[in-house]
């Protein structure tokens, strides 16, 4: 009836990006891997319904050996498809409309695409739940709203609420041009599409990893000071636990971040009714 396809971005353009931010990109690619084996990986191999295909797109330029260990580490564990791309980030969205095209069977009438990035938790009922909610739609979004934040130098964990997030799906019915994927446009834009179905999960099904090689995520959301093994849903056996002191610490910070967007967000409305 549907092919599920999860696509993930390893390091498409690293070099030229990377280079432009006065970072090695050898060292970063080391760093971003290791990242993606300790937390993206075992959340993806875990899941309770592996009915899906999952898509790495890696950059041409990725040394040979890397690319072998990552291999003997995933196969036979996975329906997995490798394409190696010599393209920025920034053209992603116009190539992988096309690559997506060539991948799906022509007679494929339905299909779901869901992002995961390299240094991102599923909740091991994430492809499951998505699932679920397959109804032959025409085109619909799928959005849990609700998720996790964790800080990986302090082991802080925050409860963050994001509507419009990276970890989106698509579910669509084949067009006479094909079909968009979930990658076709940024994730930000759907905040308030109409064809959005969004999620109130009460148990996260999603948690970003929050470290030194982030482009644009930073720790937000509401400190949880209970303690939470992210083994025992999302697979993740690196975790350490944050003190008190560093709990508090960013109790602070957090809570002055949320004042900041609660007063901003006022402005805007009140703005809004005053034109």
């Amino acid at each position: 009836m549907f092919e599920h396809l999860l696509i993930t971005r390893v390091n498409i353009g690293y070099k030229e990006g990377i280079w432009s931010k006065g970072h090695d990109p050898e060292k970063w690619l080391k760093e971003r891997m290791d990242l993606f084996f300790k937390f993206c990986l075992p959340s993806v191999l875990h899941q309770t319904n592996m009915n899906f295909r999952w898509i790495l797109y890696f950059d041409i330029q990725t040394p040979k050996e890397l690319i072998f260990t990552f291999e003997e580490e995933i196969k036979g564990k996975v329906d997995y498809q490798i394409i190696f791309k010599q393209e920025t980030v920034a053209n992603f969205s116009k190539y992988f409309v096309i690559d997506l095209n060539t991948l799906v069977d022509i007679k494929r009438l339905y299909l779901i695409t869901t992002r995961v990035d390299t240094d991102d938790l599923i909740h091991e009922c994430f492809i499951e739940n998505i699932q679920k909610l397959f109804n032959q739609q025409t085109f619909a979004i799928v959005n849990f709203n609700r998720g996790l934040m964790y800080h990986v130098q302090t082991g802080v964990i925050c409860n963050n609420v994001h509507r419009s997030n990276p970890f989106m799906s698509f579910i669509e019915k084949r067009r006479d041009e094909g079909f968009r994927g979930v990658y076709s446009e940024k994730h930000t834009n759907f905040y308030h599409d109409s064809r959005k179905i969004e999620i109130w999960n009460d148990e996260p099904m999603w948690c970003f990893g929050v470290h030194g090689l982030n482009v644009s995520t930073t720790l937000k959301g509401w400190v949880n000071f209970k303690k939470i093994e992210l083994v025992k849903k999302f697979h993740f056996k690196n975790q350490i636990f944050p003190t008190f002191r560093n709990n508090f610490k960013f109790f602070i910070l957090t809570t002055n971040i949320l004042l900041k967007e609660q007063k901003s967000n006022y402005r805007r409305k009140l703005y809004s009714l005053l034109k």
